[in-house]
């Protein structure tokens, strides 16, 4: 048995460890992962519809439903269909973890794996996380560049696989459609010789025409895509006031302690170093002007597309993609001897899922606290009775983290719990709506604001509240 043979089989045995881990905590904590704003108007939606759904192009999250989607029309308990849909958010990336390991590329394997815990934290809680499953596209796509270099694969099969990921990459978030020519790029450079791989790179160019092309003939107008790359246009506005800018103080965090930099992306940025330390040590100076470049252009960029603020969970995941960057050197700097992994990477690579899990369980009691709050909502004295909910800018935000969805979520669990459900009916304040759309201090992440009447919101009867019967909630 080769040494590469045990590596796979010795993360292998990594990955589905941690999978499991993360597939438990996904089925125990269904409720706070899946009933919270992205996730339960997703998930409303598709019982809503009655089919798959999405929202500013992002086609590929039908993938992410199409198993709760499944269990809904066999007639599964609500409960069932959720707790479906939260495991489906891991059950994907392990499909991109096994075609890698299938495919002989164990240190991709790796970096997929370090990607599904190491930016999470609060996004841990956020399962319509379009930006992770862009990035294990992404992986998927540069494990079948280096497989396909080696093997005598037909033409089709290579035009079929980078047509996939590329479309599931394209068609889950905007951030791909930059990631994906920089692992194309990086590919390329590291191998340095272009003249034997023509045939290649010719099947790949014609992917990314075909699959762009597609993208602008079934894509609708986005006011959230346009807005995000609009910002490009205030570039050197940005620029100038960087340290006011909001993108910038939450990976900074003024190095304060307690910052996000600390608690999210010191490992990485360590990562990163030891990347530029071993391109040095090699003297790899080609590789390493491409990584500086990737790795500050990156972080600009998301700046920049993000700069007004899109929520510290969102945050969080608008980062992931400069996470990939700042680690993707290490499937050629690391290597891979014996039967294990070399002491030091393990270690290294323990250290990253014992902090990652750490900040995980250090949010976990403020989701729960938000899950009996809204519990508390409606069934507390509930008496038969339907229960006004009513619009955000009425509620404290600090307790309630961010309820934008707070009908979708409320009508969601009454589900779960089996009790009526409570209404949808909004409280109108179009004047104060008005004021929460114009402002500059915020990044409008939803293009949706809940003030249309419930008769109009909900379709499926099963999901319709009582009219006559309503309950003001007072806060």
């Amino acid at each position: 048995m080769t040494s590469k043979v045990k590596a796979i089989r010795n993360i292998q045995f990594l990955g589905y460890t941690l999978f499991a881990l993360l597939t438990i905590a996904a089925l125990w904590l269904y409720k706070e992962r899946v009933l919270y704003v992205d996730s339960a108007y997703y998930a409303f939606n598709m019982l809503n519809e009655g089919h798959p759904v999405a929202e500013h192009n992002r086609y590929a999250l039908y993938i992410y439903q199409l198993l709760p989607w499944a269990m809904m029309k066999a007639g599964f308990a609500v409960s069932i269909v959720l707790r479906t849909y939260s495991v489906s958010h891991i059950l994907l990336h392990i499909i991109a973890f096994i075609i890698l390991l299938r495919i002989r590329q164990p240190l991709l394997a790796l970096i997929l794996l370090i990607m599904q815990i190491i930016g999470y934290r609060e996004c841990f809680f956020l399962t319509v996380n379009e930006t992770a499953l862009a990035i294990s596209a992404t992986l998927t796509l540069a494990g079948c560049l280096s497989y396909f270099k080696t093997k005598q694969t037909p033409v089709y099969l290579q035009f079929i696989s980078y047509i996939t990921c590329i479309g599931i990459g394209f068609f889950s978030h905007p951030m791909a459609m930059i990631i994906i020519p920089f692992v194309i790029a990086y590919h390329w450079i590291n191998q340095g010789n272009f003249n034997n791989d023509l045939k290649q790179i010719l099947i790949l160019f014609l992917s990314l025409i075909v699959v762009f092309i597609c993208k602008k003939l079934i894509s609708k107008e986005s006011g959230y895509e346009n807005d995000l790359f609009a910002q490009l246009g205030n570039t050197t506005q940005i620029l100038s006031n960087l340290k006011d800018v909001y993108s910038f103080k939450f990976f900074t965090g003024e190095f304060k302690l307690q910052a996000y930099f600390f608690s999210i992306y010191i490992m990485p940025t360590a990562l990163a170093v030891y990347c530029i330390f071993r391109y040095i040590r090699e003297k790899q100076y080609r590789q390493l002007a491409f990584y500086l470049l990737s790795i500050i252009s990156f972080w600009f960029i998301i700046i920049i597309f993000f700069n007004r603020g899109d929520g510290n969970i969102f945050m969080e995941k608008n980062f992931t993609p400069w996470i990939l960057v700042a680690i993707y050197p290490l499937k050629d700097l690391l290597k891979i001897d014996g039967e294990y992994l070399k002491t030091s990477q393990l270690i290294v690579f323990v250290a990253i899922i014992g902090y990652s899990i750490f900040g995980v369980l250090k949010v976990t009691p403020m989701y729960q606290k938000r899950m009996y709050l809204m519990d508390d909502l409606i069934t507390v004295k509930n008496e038969g009775k339907s229960k006004l909910i009513l619009q955000d800018s009425m509620v404290n935000h600090e307790e309630w983290l961010g309820i934008w969805a707070l009908p979708y979520e409320s009508i969601l669990l009454s589900k779960v719990k089996k009790l009526p459900p409570v209404t949808a009916k909004i409280y109108h304040n179009e004047k104060q709506i008005n004021k929460e759309l114009y402002r500059k201090d915020i990044f409008i992440g939803a293009d949706f604001i809940p003030v249309l009447p419930d008769t109009f919101l909900i379709r499926n009867p099963e999901l319709r509240p009582k009219q006559d019967l309503y309950h003001p909630i007072k806060f």
